[in-house]
């Protein structure tokens, strides 16, 4: 049994995550260098079934872009540690979360 549960909490922690970085259709955004600093800071958790293979919440950086009205943008993806809280209850039914975070300019 406890192999079992090791099993389980190690692939909850892997899998393909897929993280699409887009601006919304018709909107011109140029990206920001890693050291330059920002005015906005927004995060949204991504949800995904079998273990990061398939996502069930939007994991595009489109609607935040959008909605902030960004115009300069860098955009990461990243496992916080709520990530690993909620992946390990979770990651038995092969449910695991992913932190997107954008950051930029808004247009004037």
């Amino acid at each position: 049994m406890k192999k079992i549960v090791a099993i389980i909490l190690i692939f909850s922690f892997i899998g393909c995550y897929a993280v699409r970085y887009v601006a919304p259709t018709g909107v011109q955004v140029k990206t920001m260098d890693e050291l330059s600093p920002a005015k906005v800071k927004v995060q949204k958790r991504v949800w995904y079934a079998l273990y990061g293979l398939i996502p069930i919440t939007d994991n595009s950086t489109a609607d935040l872009i959008q909605k902030y009205n960004l115009k300069n943008v860098r955009a990461t993806s990243k496992f916080t540690i709520l990530d690993y809280i909620i992946s390990a209850f979770t990651g038995g039914v092969t449910i695991v979360t992913l932190t997107i975070e954008v950051e930029g300019e808004p247009s004037e």
